[in-house]
């Protein structure tokens, strides 16, 4: 396996030294999971004993008098189903330095969820970085059990923005759970982007400076991104402007527009030498062939495509730019918990698997999910082919918290260990009157319209209620007395010249009748009126993307697409957009 151009003796050592230390390390891991799935009962009492035990002594474990609590049975009966509202107090005083709240050790981390579907949740962890840790060791050893023939010498790709990091009044960082260290930047050799260029924290400009430090590499194996869709933006990037990042490859410049302090850009400068004429020759006759299958013909070896697809970008990469990569789905969780790892390809198996080594998990039936405090069910209780929302027990302090997450066991691993796929978040829901049309509904029913309508190829959507329009917004109807749901979609349009027909439109209102019976009800007893849909302009979801990184307290990393709008700010990105 060639190793990079780039590197030296001392920096093949120490890149060999860093990709075998997280292999290792993860396939220790891989190890511990699958031995708690031999009894899966009986490690998840162990489990949930130990973190009992860990927080007794706590202001919390007292109050709720944890160290009475001698089994799962116990534990189930004694201490109520949560949400954060139930501990916001907790971390509150937390936050504000008063130590042994919630856990004996100070939190390292406050992690700030997103606050893209709701009011901002703090989240103390006393170990995120060893969590990030375990979940990137686990990543790479399942990417060397799934493509045996990927290389310890092989570059990396990872896309990253950086976060911005405040401090509590205790002094403690509050930041996005997948935040890299300053402290341990010694370990990112094997990545092509070098140290300064994780310091970026704009979008456009991280893109611009990731992408070509990758084309510059003729080595990499292995791309990462924590969500696809940075993927899907950076290829975008790369396809509108290859011409300037080739030439900066030549140069070893970087293009004036890139907006970048003095110290990143001379740092960046200086990695980048005097430039590589051969590489930039090469890459010049690959994109004058066009984008088609491009990431195999710039990196001969890349073997494997790791990252989350919560947007559904992986198909339209994968038959544009990647054909023939297979994907790893990478992680399935929250600000809250790990609640999945990915040990297969999408192209060998879709899921994930339980980390009972790490989370004590309960289960609650869907159609429970609107009780306060109904019964559970424990992993090995579960049914294959059933919906559940998941509660989960951790170690920094959360003890049976509502997820607000609907999954659906797809099937077992080992004695009776579910195998999940995530459907959709309860907090998610559209709801006018009392129809409850779930996200997997409205997934549904637009992915039903795209392959109706022909000519036309989804690129993203969201979905509001019209009780977020104000009497002083243009689009506010003073004549519609029913309430109604927006739909926005932004599409693509192939071997098409006509616009998008009212009949058309009219199908997502019927396919929300076919899925929903109480929608359907209720529009043919006139107590909803016909969703307005509308088309939207080729960018918006990214300026939609650029204001809510702007307006909330969300990162560039962790960033998902709203599928239910919140804030009329959010709408009226949208309406302006139409």
């Amino acid at each position: 396996m060639k190793i990079s151009p780039y590197y030296g003796i001392i920096s093949t050592l120490r890149h060999l030294l860093e990709v075998w230390g997280v292999y290792s390390t993860g396939k220790h891991q891989l190890i511990q999971v699958r031995k708690t799935w031999t009894d899966i009962r009986s490690s998840q009492e162990n489990l949930l004993l130990n973190i009992l035990r860990e927080n007794s002594q706590t202001s919390y474990g007292k109050e709720f008098k944890i160290q009475e609590i001698r089994s799962m049975e116990q534990f189930r009966q004694h201490h109520p189903l949560t949400t954060y509202e139930h501990f916001r107090k907790y971390a509150e005083r937390a936050m504000e330095g008063e130590s042994n709240v919630m856990t004996p050790k100070a939190p390292t981390s406050f992690v700030c969820t997103s606050g893209t579907t709701g009011k901002s949740k703090f989240i103390p962890l006393i170990n995120r970085l060893d969590l990030l840790k375990t979940l990137l060791g686990r990543c790479s050893a399942s990417a060397f059990e799934n493509c045996p023939q990927l290389g310890l010498l092989q570059k990396q790709f990872l896309f990253y923005v950086d976060p911005q990091i405040t401090k509590t009044k205790g002094g403690v960082n509050i930041e996005a759970f997948l935040t890299l260290s300053r402290e341990q930047e010694d370990k990112l050799i094997p990545f092509t982007t070098p140290t300064a260029g994780f310091h970026i924290s704009n979008l456009k400009d991280a893109c611009y400076v990731h992408s070509l430090f990758a084309l510059r590499e003729p080595t990499i194996g292995v791309v990462l991104s924590f969500f696809i869709h940075y993927i899907e933006s950076m290829m975008k990037l790369i396809e509108r402007r290859w011409t300037d990042i080739v030439d900066d490859i030549a140069h070893g410049t970087i293009h004036e527009d890139i907006q970048l302090e003095a110290d990143t850009r001379a740092s960046l400068i200086s990695a980048l030498g005097s430039g590589d004429q051969e590489r930039a020759c090469l890459l010049r006759r690959e994109f004058e062939k066009g984008m088609d299958g491009i990431l195999k013909r710039v990196w001969p070896d890349l073997t494997i495509v790791i990252g989350i697809d919560n947007t559904r970008s992986w198909p339209n990469i994968e038959r544009k730019y990647a054909k023939g990569i297979p994907l790893l789905p990478f992680v399935y969780g929250s600000s809250e918990g790990i609640i999945g790892h990915a040990l297969w390809t999408q192209d060998k198996r879709n899921g994930y698997s339980l980390l009972t080594n790490e989370v004590v998990y309960e289960f609650i039936k869907f159609e429970d999910t609107e009780l306060d405090q109904p019964q559970t069910y424990l992993p090995d209780e579960v049914e294959i082919g059933q919906r559940y929302e998941v509660v989960i027990t951790q170690i920094s302090g959360l003890y049976r918290y509502r997820m607000g997450d609907i999954i659906r066991v797809i099937g077992f691993e080992g004695n009776k260990v579910p195998f999940i796929e995530f459907q959709y978040r309860i907090g998610m829901m559209l709801n006018v009157r009392f129809e409850k049309i779930n996200q997997l509904v409205v997934k549904e029913t637009i992915k039903f319209c795209e392959t109706t309508w022909s000519g036309v190829k989804l690129i993203d959507y969201t979905v509001a209620q019209n009780n977020l329009i104000t009497e002083e917004s243009p689009a506010y109807e003073k004549d519609e007395i029913m309430p109604y749901y927006l739909i926005f979609l932004e599409l693509e349009f192939e071997d098409r010249n006509t616009p998008i027909s009212a009949e058309e439109r009219r199908m997502i209102d019927v396919k929300f009748g076919d899925l929903n019976s109480d929608y359907a009800r209720l529009r043919r007893e006139g107590s909803i009126t016909h969703p307005r849909v509308h088309i939207v302009k080729p960018g918006t979801f990214e300026d939609l993307k650029s204001y809510i990184l702007m307006h909330t307290k969300a990162s560039a990393n962790q960033y998902k697409v709203p599928r239910k709008l919140r804030t009329y700010g959010m709408l009226e990105v949208m309406l302006n957009h139409v």
